[in-house]
């Protein structure tokens, strides 16, 4: 039993596991000059383990269940002393890779690797030793700082491994209040907060607070399940009112369900000159779905906008092709044509002067108008 480093012996403890019966022993080689012999009875299977708290365990497995007579078996185990340590940095929460910058140390604080480590890659493998003790340091842009101590644990380290930097985003507290738009009453409703960058969904009740990833874009929707219009807004986590308790907060207006009442669909888009929808719209058009099914009596007209781009029969026809795009959705997902009405205004109703992308972006849409209600 040698040193792989110095090829001195190692004094080991030498742990033997019958598998088979789960019986154990424990003895210990010769620390003058590393020998040891095992008597192991035939017929069994074994499992020996080597350990000494500044090497790395060894194992070797002996299978004897075929073995029927005695045999003598010469074998080599050499002690490792230091080891390969491979890095990434991921998301706590998002389980997803982080772009960071990664500093490497040993107790005397001569750095070792020094260099961004972008997501998804693994830094070069590094060699520890294991006597030594080490810090690793990771950093990322909305990433506080995090730190680790790396120390060599015989019982739970037994090669090469790989140590993944657990990176905790910057959160913000926010509180959405759902209100009538009319009354001004609160509104007692689930709300969701769908990330528009990562995959994460988080669902609260009005006015309860909930931690968002600060700067990540949200899209905040108040459901539609108290005979309310369901409604939708976009938020950057970070931004806007702060109470004085650090919590920020916006107020989302829903309209009551009656005759006449009016909702302007965010995010439904399509492609340039087109009807075709863009799959980003498939999420809001499904909340239409839900709204068609929470209220089976309502009926609905489906009415499309456009910008002044073009003459007035052409904006004209194509704000009739996208609103019965719209209604082919909605029929494919099982809501029947009876309960909609389509109507293409062209670009005779502007909600701004066409004089900028951004109004004309906002001129772009597509309303439900409620027709009838029971």
């Amino acid at each position: 039993m040698l040193s792989e480093k110095t090829k001195e012996p190692v004094a080991v403890s030498i742990s033997i596991l019958n598998t088979g019966t789960g019986e154990k022993a424990v003895l210990t080689n010769n620390p003058n000059d590393g020998r040891f012999s095992l008597v192991l009875a035939a017929g069994s299977n074994f499992r020996v383990e080597f350990m000494h708290p500044q090497y790395l365990k060894e194992v070797r497995d002996f299978d004897l269940r075929k073995q029927d007579t005695y045999k003598e078996i010469d074998i080599d185990v050499s002690m490792r002393s230091s080891y390969q340590v491979k890095f990434l940095s991921s998301d706590r929460d998002l389980k997803i890779p982080v772009t960071t910058m990664l500093h490497v140390q040993d107790q005397k604080g001569i750095s070792l690797w020094s260099d961004s480590l972008k997501a998804g890659q693994t830094a070069p493998e590094l060699k520890f030793e294991t006597v030594n003790q080490y810090t690793v340091s990771a950093i990322a842009a909305r990433y506080p700082e995090v730190k680790h101590s790396v120390a060599f644990d015989a019982q739970t380290l037994r090669g090469d491994s790989v140590l993944n930097i657990l990176m905790i985003h910057e959160k913000i507290k926010f509180a959405a209040e759902v209100m009538d738009i009319t009354t001004h009453k609160r509104v007692k409703t689930k709300v969701s907060f769908n990330n528009e960058t990562q995959d994460e969904v988080i669902i609260a009740e009005s006015g309860e607070a909930v931690y968002l990833r600060k700067g990540d874009r949200y899209q905040v929707v108040a459901s539609s399940d108290k005979g309310y219009f369901f409604s939708t807004t976009t938020i950057v986590a970070g931004e806007g009112e702060v109470g004085a308790d650090g919590t920020y907060s916006s107020h989302v207006l829903v309209t009551p369900i009656q005759e006449g009442a009016l909702l302007t669909l965010n995010n439904i888009t399509f492609e340039t000159n087109s009807a075709e929808l863009k799959p980003s719209s498939f999420a809001e058009l499904d909340r239409v779905i839900e709204l068609m099914h929470q209220n089976p009596s309502v009926v609905i007209e489906i009415a499309a906008h456009t910008d002044d781009v073009g003459n007035d029969e052409y904006n004209l026809k194509l704000s009739e092709k996208r609103a019965g795009s719209v209604v082919i959705y909605l029929n494919k997902k099982g809501i029947v044509s009876k309960r909609f009405e389509t109507k293409g205004y062209g670009k005779s109703k502007p909600l701004a002067p066409n004089d900028t992308d951004e109004a004309r972006a906002l001129n772009r849409r597509v309303e439900l108008i409620i027709l009838k209600v029971g």
